[in-house]
């Protein structure tokens, strides 16, 4: 649900690296057991990224380090897409987040 997805992201500006690492720890799990492996994770990034643009249309956030996240996200689509190591391509995003 979309609303669910908004509240994960927005939840995790301003946490540690851990506790972001541990909010998006049952993607893994669930990519590997679905059977679906990178095209959960890029599912869920763009998700993420498609938040990140709306809260860019409505004015709550501005600057280059959202811009910059905005970018990494696109990136690490891309990434997984190329098949890299997808907890290493999602640490890269939550590395970039505020």
């Amino acid at each position: 649900n979309w609303l669910d997805q908004k509240k994960q992201f927005t939840d995790l500006f301003g946490r540690s690296f851990a506790d972001k690492l541990q909010a998006v720890e049952s993607w893994f799990e669930e990519a590997k057991d679905e059977g679906v492996g990178p095209d959960l994770l890029v599912e869920r990034l763009a998700a993420w990224q498609g938040i990140l643009r709306g809260m860019f249309l409505d004015k709550q956030t501005t600057g280059a380090g959202w811009l910059r996240l905005n970018q990494t996200i696109n990136d690490t689509i891309i990434d997984l897409r190329r098949n890299v190591h997808p907890r290493l391509a999602v640490e890269a995003v939550l590395l970039a987040m505020p």
